[in-house]
């Protein structure tokens, strides 16, 4: 699993999430991006790139404990359907 910030220094998440999608030997494994942007347009772009997930960051130790929640769920999901 690859977790990409969408607000990085050099590069955006977009960008590097469209890098990943053409290399063949990386575009298989599933990436989730975490970032602080709430446009709608920035989750839509990264789902239409091919991000399994779009995360939210949050304040406090509360949204980062559900946030790590989620992406251990998602996972263990897919752990257990290669199984």
């Amino acid at each position: 699993m690859i977790v990409l910030d969408l607000n990085l220094p050099k590069k955006n998440g977009h960008e590097i999430l469209a890098a990943i999608r053409r290399q063949a030997d990386l575009n298989h494994i599933p990436t989730l991006m975490f970032t602080t942007s709430l446009q709608s347009h920035d989750r839509e772009k990264a789902l239409s790139l091919g991000a399994r997930g779009y995360f939210n960051k949050t304040a406090g130790m509360d949204g980062f404990n559900a946030i790590a929640a989620e992406v251990a769920k998602y996972a263990f999901r897919r752990k257990a359907a290669e199984v």
